[in-house]
């Protein structure tokens, strides 16, 4: 079986939160949206492709990146498309399956409450996002999925957020209360503040959308 290709976005939400917070290496696919960029380069954290309308970046760095690396530059003007979502089609065309988002969260809470609902979108059902902050990892999960927790969030604090009015949870184990066959409704406390117990953490989502949200 291939591996899967993997990537990694920045946006230009609260990055500064993200203090001495060690960040992916050049090992797969990276990508600023536009923005972002600003932060990276303070930390000069490498970049493939910076890709936006570039309304937000600031212009002298803009103008450095035309001169030097002007191949790094994906200009999408559309005003109808966040530049999260220039970002993800982007990556789509390359391939990509898989993609670990910075910086969703903070700053203006309608461009976090649109970042975080985008892979619900039916056209991203075939991306595995992950979206990480300092504090915590989200995982969006649609109908007929499924997710395995590594060993390094033994012992942490989850809990399960209903997107859609329900969902079906078919198997959640290695978590220190089980579900099994049980429907969890919007707003719903069943799935709230929950432990993993252990490595073999697993859960299956069968009709619906969920977050899985796993605390620091």
């Amino acid at each position: 079986m291939n591996k899967q290709k993997k990537a990694t976005i920045y946006l230009n939400g609260d990055l500064e939160s993200y203090k001495n917070f060690d960040f992916p290496k050049n090992s797969r696919l990276t990508v600023s949206a536009d923005g972002a960029y600003n932060f990276l380069s303070q930390k000069n954290i490498k970049i493939d492709f910076i890709i936006g309308d570039f309304d937000s970046i600031d212009q002298e760095l803009l103008s450095k990146i035309k001169k030097s690396t002007p191949e790094k530059l994906i200009h999408k003007e559309s005003q109808y498309l966040s530049d999260f979502e220039k970002t993800v089609d982007f990556l789509i065309q390359k391939e990509v399956k898989e993609i670990t988002v910075f910086g969703a969260l903070g700053k203006r809470k309608d461009h976090e409450l649109i970042n975080l609902h985008l892979p619900f979108n039916e056209k991203y059902h075939d991306i595995n996002f992950s979206f990480v902050s300092p504090s915590e990892l989200l995982i969006p999960l649609v109908g007929s999925s499924n997710f395995r927790m590594d060993k390094h969030h033994v012992g942490k604090t989850f809990s399960l957020l209903p997107i859609s009015e329900s969902v079906e949870i078919i198997k959640l184990s290695g978590a220190k209360w089980e579900l099994r066959d049980e429907i969890l409704t919007h707003g719903s406390p069943l799935g709230l503040s929950n432990i993993v117990t252990s490595e073999e953490f697993e859960i299956t989502v069968g009709v619906g959308k969920v977050f899985l949200i796993v605390n620091y």
